[in-house]
């Protein structure tokens, strides 16, 4: 037993450490790799959403902590250490909290977070006053017209979150489906 603990807190002692690993491990791929970054961080959200579903959000909250400040030790502060760190990390706890509410509270409380978590990012990278004064375009592909509309923008990302959270809720019920029956320890 590890730290004179039951089985119980060994078992999710265990599970939040690899856990933990895999998401900093799925951030690490996200900050290096030219393609996908936006699937490893979705990726690790939803290893992160794992320990909530099994210990609880008072336990994800903490897994949430120990990732984000590995992340910021280990991994060069960029866009998306910091995406990670105000938005994909915090978003298991979130998610798991607000899907217990009525729909229109759990949808105004996701994008609340996400609209926040954005701004912070922004304002991190010093973004906002590339965002409005229009050099934010000049960054765009191709296909994007000189002087693209910022809200254009803001609109497609409102559905991506939709389409992310829809994402993350059909994963995990797969995972309680597949999985949970199968199981007589409970973390929590």
């Amino acid at each position: 037993m590890l730290l004179g603990g039951s089985r119980r807190s060994t078992a999710a002692l265990v599970l939040a450490a690899l856990m933990v690993g895999i998401g900093v491990l799925l951030v690490y791929l996200a900050v290096v790799s030219p393609v996908n970054r936006l699937f490893f961080l979705g990726a690790a959200t939803l290893a992160l959403l794992v320990v909530g579903v099994e210990g609880g959000v008072r336990f994800a909250a903490g897994v949430v902590v120990a990732a984000v400040l590995l992340v910021f030790l280990l991994l060069p502060v960029g866009p998306w250490t910091l995406a990670f760190a105000f938005f994909f990390g915090p978003y298991a706890v979130v998610k798991q909290c607000a899907d217990r509410w009525p729909f229109i509270l759990r949808w105004l409380v996701k994008f609340l977070h996400f609209n926040t978590a954005a701004g912070a990012v922004l304002f991190a990278l010093g973004g906002f006053s590339a965002v409005f004064s229009g050099g934010f375009s000049k960054r765009l592909p191709e296909p994007f017209p000189q002087h693209f509309p910022v809200w254009v923008l803001v609109a497609g990302a409102q559905l991506v979150l939709i389409v992310f959270d829809l994402a993350l809720s059909y994963f995990v019920g797969y995972y309680l489906h597949r999985f949970k029956p199968n199981r007589k320890l409970r973390l929590g």
